[in-house]
């Protein structure tokens, strides 16, 4: 046994327990242990480190990919708005050709019913001063009549068209409402 003692700062000696090599060594292996369970706690704190790392990782590229689809949307709601608007200028110009419209049909059938007797038509014609004038007269009549006619199908075909127009600008809207909803 060994015994050990220690000289105080008043003078006196103090005597500690004599320790043995078995000691020591029982007092070795329990560092050990502890180490060892340091170690592995160390280890353990790693990779729960490391799993959170993953996570965030993972939720991060989540993220991202949600903005890539938030920006996608935005994109897709301004050329929606640019269409809406392209629709609206393209309805307006519509309105105002068809109004023209409806004023030169109106216009061609007043002066028809004013001349539509057959009488004035047969006194247009038979006034000319001679046959190619007559001729002239009278093809002119045809033609006019035929304008009309196509004057009448031209106010069909706008007013159609201002339909379309319109049916296509509830669909761009209904389109960007359905798509703002959606996301």
């Amino acid at each position: 046994w060994i015994a050990a003692t220690k000289k105080t700062g008043k003078g006196k000696t103090n005597t500690a327990k004599p320790t043995s090599i078995q000691d020591l060594e029982k007092q070795r292996k329990k560092i050990q242990q502890q180490i060892k369970e340091q170690e592995r706690r160390l280890a353990s704190s790693q990779q729960d480190v490391k799993k959170r790392l993953q996570t965030l990782m993972i939720i991060n590229t989540e993220i991202a990919g949600k903005r890539r689809t938030i920006d996608t949307i935005r994109k897709d709601l301004s050329h929606l708005d640019v269409e809406i608007e392209d629709l609206g200028m393209q309805i307006d110009s519509l309105k105002v050709e068809l109004a023209n419209c409806k004023k030169r049909y109106v216009k061609s059938m007043r002066y028809m019913h004013r001349n539509r007797s057959s009488q004035n038509q047969l006194m247009f014609i038979f006034s000319a001063d001679n046959l190619t004038q007559m001729f002239r007269r009278l093809r002119f009549m045809r033609e006019y009549a035929a304008y009309q006619h196509v004057q009448g199908d031209l106010v069909k075909a706008q007013q159609q068209e201002l339909t379309l127009k319109h049916e296509e600008l509830r669909q761009a809207k209904e389109s960007k409402i359905g798509r703002a909803s959606c996301r």
